[in-house]
């Protein structure tokens, strides 16, 4: 089975994120689900946007993920502040719209460094 991940402003349908592992998950009678990946505003949210249009719970504790995506192009229009600042009302926006989102943790400001 192929995965793709999608480029940042798209969005993954709930029919992608169905499948083998929604399958597998729903014959284990599970409908709650942790999510944590690589960056918070693409990645992460995109999943659990899907996720929950698919009808699944699901939990994120945003102090686990990166938030600041180093290779974003917003980040050539906006400080990293207002890049939180904006993430942080996505965030809320789409706890409003699925009830079924727990966030654990919000957020910690802070970037990713490369030594």
């Amino acid at each position: 089975m192929e995965h793709t991940i999608p480029a940042e402003g798209e969005t993954v349908s709930a029919h992608q994120i169905q499948g083998e592992l929604a399958d597998y998950l729903r014959s284990k009678s599970i409908n709650e689900v942790m999510v944590t990946g690589c960056f918070d505003g693409t990645c992460v949210m995109q999943t659990v946007m899907g996720a929950l249009e698919s009808g699944f719970g699901m939990s994120v504790d945003r102090d686990l993920n990166i938030i600041e995506n180093l290779k974003s192009i917003s980040r050539a229009f906006s400080s990293p502040e207002e890049q939180a600042s904006a993430l942080e009302k996505q965030w809320l926006d789409l706890q409003k719209k699925f009830p079924k989102l727990k966030i654990v943790k919000p957020a910690e400001s802070k970037a990713c460094s490369q030594d």
